[in-house]
């Protein structure tokens, strides 16, 4: 191996030597350096605001080491890492068009990718990392950090700590590891995984799969037809707009379907399905209801069906009033063969259709409106649900 050492003044160094693999130094010193490496794998040490590596095109994969308070890696320079001797000071450091591969130190950095397929580390820190264009990899390390993938299919790790993670554009996988961190999928078909922690994951745009993984996570997957599944944990599932696949998982959890007609899984736990009143085209199916778990009806109104959930408008009544977390009055509830939409007379109510599990409410005569088509439960479960299973919501 060649090390070529410059002096304190501002110096010229070209490595003109046959070794395969140099270091050029630039002195840890004060001057304006011009580093050369020519042929093979060299790696420059740059110290002042002044020094400069030049490389050419296809003579080797080549590393700078920087001190500088900024830096941006000149063309043909594949690799950069900030110093991390002592004194260990907040760096910042950008790449080129190439796949580079970019290393921080344990201060906090600001790393940005640029152009290529780039691999970004912020090891210890609070650090801000930008992936720019390219397919990149992105990983936070210690420390409780920003990290944005921009355009391309990117892979981003949060690492430990606190941190935010945005996939932007391209179909992303987002990992939070240790911490409690927010996942924020961005456009494209996104895969988030909470790890451990209380996070929040949010799919964005595209068809998205979100897991919650340890820890009371918060689930949304917004825009498109996502898969949600909460695993461990008290999570909270909101499937939002699409036709979404929703499942708790281990946990008291709470499913939240939204717009289209979803998919709801409790797994274990005394889970919490949350309807409104929207009819057929945003009702929902419940495919494990079970004894220890509860319909909740709130206020989203749909399918020509006035006002609020009162007594005097569309006729259901709470045991205790319309508190939230109170249970539907038996007079209010109906369960039987062969319901339909306007097949139960003009009792306002909810009716259980025993034959097929769908489950309706109608109105009272002075509300009009039709019918509406709630969600659907098991045949099993419908032949087992009570009024003391749908209980008032906010």
């Amino acid at each position: 191996m060649a090390i070529l050492n410059g002096t304190p003044g501002n110096d010229v160094i070209t490595d003109t030597s046959a070794d395969p693999t140099s270091i050029l130094n630039a002195n840890w010193s004060a001057g304006e350096d011009r580093l050369i490496g020519l042929e093979g794998d060299d790696t420059y040490l740059l110290n002042s605001a002044g020094d400069r590596a030049i490389e050419f095109a296809d003579e080797g994969t080549d590393t700078v080491i920087s001190r500088l308070v900024a830096i941006t890696l000149t063309d043909n320079i594949e690799n950069l890492t900030l110093d991390n001797t002592a004194p260990v000071t907040a760096l910042n450091g950008a790449g080129n068009a190439l796949a580079n591969i970019i290393t921080g130190n344990s201060a906090d950095n600001l790393l940005n990718g640029l152009g290529g397929n780039d691999t970004l580390s912020g090891e210890n820190g609070a650090d801000t990392i930008n992936g720019g264009d390219g397919d990149d990899i992105i990983n936070g390390g210690n420390g409780a950090d920003t990290l944005n993938g921009n355009a391309g299919a990117d892979s981003i790790n949060a690492g430990n700590g606190t941190d935010i993670v945005n996939g932007g554009a391209g179909g992303d996988t987002l990992n939070g590891d240790n911490g409690a961190d927010t996942l924020n999928g961005g456009d494209g078909n996104d895969t988030l995984n909470g790890g451990n922690g209380v996070d929040a994951l949010n799919g964005g745009n595209g068809a998205d799969n979100l897991n919650g993984g340890n820890g009371a996570d918060v689930l949304a997957g917004n825009a498109g037809n996502d898969t949600l599944n909460g695993d461990n944990g008290t999570d909270t599932l909101f499937g939002n707009v699409g036709t979404d696949t929703l499942d708790g998982g281990g946990g008291n959890d709470d499913l939240r379907g939204g717009n289209g007609n979803d998919t709801l899984t409790g797994g274990g736990g005394a889970d919490t399905f949350v309807f409104g009143f929207r009819g057929a085209a945003d009702a929902d199916a419940i495919v494990d209801f079970v004894t220890a778990d509860s319909i909740v009806l709130i206020n989203q109104l749909d399918n020509g069906l006035p006002g609020a959930i009162s007594p005097g408008v569309l006729g259901l009544t709470f045991v205790g009033g319309n508190v939230p977390g109170n249970a539907l009055a038996t007079g209010s509830f109906f369960k039987g063969a062969n319901f339909t939409g306007n097949a139960a007379g003009n009792i306002s109510g909810i009716y259980v259709d025993t034959t097929d599990g769908e489950i309706w409410y109608n109105p009272t005569t002075a509300a009009g409106g039709d019918a509406a088509l709630l969600g659907t439960v098991t045949v099993v479960a419908a032949g087992t649900v009570t009024a003391a299973d749908f209980i008032y919501g906010a």
